[in-house]
């Protein structure tokens, strides 16, 4: 792919963006700087208004930028049209895929993305750990109605800067996945992947330990599969494996997984089909069009679920297929661009892993910043300009 001169603001921006989006988390924006955190996303939602009018070039005479800038209008138009959540479809699905295609293609640019998207995988993992050690949160937590749960207080989890486990684990992930499936050298790649690891155990999201558990195994299976298998690094993971193990044989991390497996009596397990089970008390008309605030609430009321633990029904009872449609595919088709020179294989794990994930629980409804990450990780961590936007020491020669 080419990387493009551009604009200095839009540079300082772009940087700016990712440092607020990514960097300042949740817990920090909530408990440190007593923020309401939803007000806090909808800036970003006028930052990308003002990357699209200075880049209007780019969404004018490309065919993401028109499909783009096509799918706002029609969701800007259908909300003013329909007297029905004015503002909202934009600014809630767009605005991660306008911010990603505006930051310019530069190498230095993307190194910096890397250095700090590397940096607070670092830091939020290794405050996890230290969380799940002192059975206490570093910046203190937000959402302290969680705590009355018994399952939380015997099953401590720890929350880290995102403010909530499965948000951090589905971050964790993301980043994990593209890390494990690149050309990053396998010193760097598997110390990065166990600590991603260990921090999945402290979090205590018991999909996200299976998940990434298995595709580890995938990933051995592939080493052996090559024409030239590396002994070196299949002794690497056979001791990164036995070690992870060993830690969540013999500790209380990954706690949740061991004593209540993956379908439990506690309600997660149960939470989540009522959410899948909501579908059947939503008529056709609201299924395409969606439904207000007042009738979700309803909804949610009669079928017993407090959170909607699938992104995918709360995105059809707030938007409805006439947007989630026309979204999935210009997304679908993003994505795919920018899949260009990954493997067939890795291009689909990393992106099944994405979708998988996020459809055990509402991060995708509460938060875009994942999907912003998620995009952001396709363009990094690809194989044909991966030298652009990592320091030569991290990539395989």
């Amino acid at each position: 792919m080419k990387l493009l001169l551009s604009n200095p603001i839009v540079n300082n921006i772009s940087i700016l963006v990712f440092f607020l989006l990514v960097v300042i988390g949740e817990n920090i924006v909530t408990v440190l700087f007593g923020l309401p955190y939803q007000d806090y996303l909808k800036f970003f939602y006028l930052i990308s208004l003002l990357l699209l009018v200075i880049q209007y070039e780019k969404f004018l005479f490309n065919r993401i930028g028109m499909l783009l800038l096509g799918f706002l209008f029609f969701s800007f138009l259908y909300a003013i049209i329909s007297h029905h959540k004015v503002l909202y479809y934009p600014k809630s699905l767009v605005t991660p895929l306008i911010l990603f295609y505006c930051i310019p293609k530069m190498r230095r640019l993307w190194k910096n993305i890397f250095l700090m998207l590397i940096s607070i995988y670092i830091v939020n993992s290794l405050i996890a750990i230290w969380e799940k050690l002192n059975h206490s949160f570093l910046l203190g937590w937000v959402r302290v109605d969680y705590l009355v749960n018994d399952s939380f207080r015997t099953n401590f989890r720890s929350v880290s800067l995102l403010g909530y486990s499965l948000q951090d684990a589905l971050f964790t992930t993301i980043v994990m996945t593209f890390i494990l499936f690149s050309k990053i050298k396998s010193e760097y790649k598997y110390a990065l992947w166990g600590l991603g690891f260990i921090a999945l155990l402290c979090f205590e999201g018991r999909a996200s330990i299976m998940l990434n558990a298995l595709l580890l195994c995938l990933y051995f299976i592939t080493l052996f599969k090559g024409k030239d298998t590396n002994l070196k690094n299949v002794a690497l993971i056979v001791v990164i494996s036995l070690s992870l193990f060993y830690i969540y044989n013999n500790t209380d991390y990954g706690n949740r997984l061991k004593s209540l497996g993956l379908n439990d009596n506690i309600g997660s397990t149960e939470a989540r089909l009522n959410a899948i089970q909501m579908i059947n008390y939503i008529d056709g008309q609201r299924l395409v069009f969606g439904m207000e605030t007042s009738e979700y609430e309803v909804l949610r009321e009669r079928s017993e679920v407090v959170i909607v633990e699938n992104f995918w029904i709360a995105w059809v009872c707030s938007y409805g297929l006439i947007i989630i449609i026309p979204f999935v595919l210009v997304s679908t088709y993003m994505a795919i661009y920018f899949y260009r020179g990954y493997k067939a294989r890795d291009a689909l794990l990393t992106s099944i892993a994405f979708v998988v994930l996020a459809s055990t629980n509402n991060s995708l409804e509460w938060s875009y910043v994942f999907l912003y990450v998620f995009f952001s990780c396709i363009y990094i961590f690809n194989p044909s300009h991966i030298s652009h936007c990592i320091p030569s020491f991290f990539v395989e020669k």
